[in-house]
């Protein structure tokens, strides 16, 4: 499902809500989860799952063209762990 018709269900379900607030209801969901994320809390939406801010440890992997080894550095990332109801809906 793309943006445009994430966008779509939600204005249908809400009774022809207009788009342009449902756009802007998204972009305001996915930032207060970000910014939450960001400072290290971690944000539980009932129903969907949690998302955390995670670490990836410095690793080398190879390069499958060239077979050369490389450094990836660390790096910080979302985590999301999807919740028991969210798992079982989609069985």
């Amino acid at each position: 499902m793309t943006h445009a018709q994430l966008v779509e269900e939600i204005s249908w379900w809400m009774h022809g809500a207009p788009k342009g607030r449902v756009r802007r209801t998204l972009a305001l969901f996915v930032d207060a989860i970000l910014d939450e994320v960001r400072e290290g809390r971690s944000v539980t939406v009932p129903g969907l799952g949690t998302f955390s801010k995670a670490t990836r440890k410095a690793r080398r992997i190879r390069n499958p063209v060239t077979k050369e080894l490389m450094e990836l550095k660390e790096t910080t990332t979302v985590k999301f762990t999807a919740a028991k109801a969210a798992k079982e809906r989609i069985k």
